[in-house]
């Protein structure tokens, strides 16, 4: 097994989603992950040979149904709220599911190393969890 080394051109898990989507007959794929403080995210091969780490849209979504009233909608937070989260986690958010008209925003960001799919995982699953935190209503 190959230690992950930080700097390294060809990434170890480009090639496994590689291997696995010849395997499976599949022009491409992307991986889910559940991270163990719950949070899903997602991992899926972009052309530029990165990794792209998202959330697929997951924290907009829920927040902007209004279907939980535990949590402040997405539009009563504010997409700067939420911004500022990703940016302080060194990532990014990006309309990617939607248009400008009918935005879907997800929290992204790329990997160029193995070890930045890992640090990057951590940090997509750390910053829904305090975006969620942070649109709880408090009952009082």
């Amino acid at each position: 097994e190959t230690p992950l080394v930080r700097g390294r051109d060809i990434m170890e898990t480009q090639q496994v989603l590689q291997r696995l989507a010849t395997l499976i007959r599949q022009p491409e794929l992307k991986v889910r992950v559940e991270h163990e403080n719950l949070e899903t995210v997602y991992l899926e091969p972009t052309a530029e040979g990165e990794i792209l780490v998202h959330d697929r849209g997951h924290a907009h979504t829920y927040l902007s149904t209004g279907g939980d009233q535990t949590y402040l909608d997405w539009s009563e937070l504010g997409v700067e709220h939420i911004r500022r989260h990703c940016d302080r986690l060194q990532l990014s958010l990006e309309n990617r599911l939607g248009d400008e008209t009918d935005p879907g925003y997800c929290i992204c960001g790329r990997a160029k190393t193995d070890l930045e799919v890992a640090e990057l995982v951590n940090r997509v699953a750390v910053c829904q969890d305090e975006i969620f935190q942070s649109a709880y209503r408090n009952p009082d």
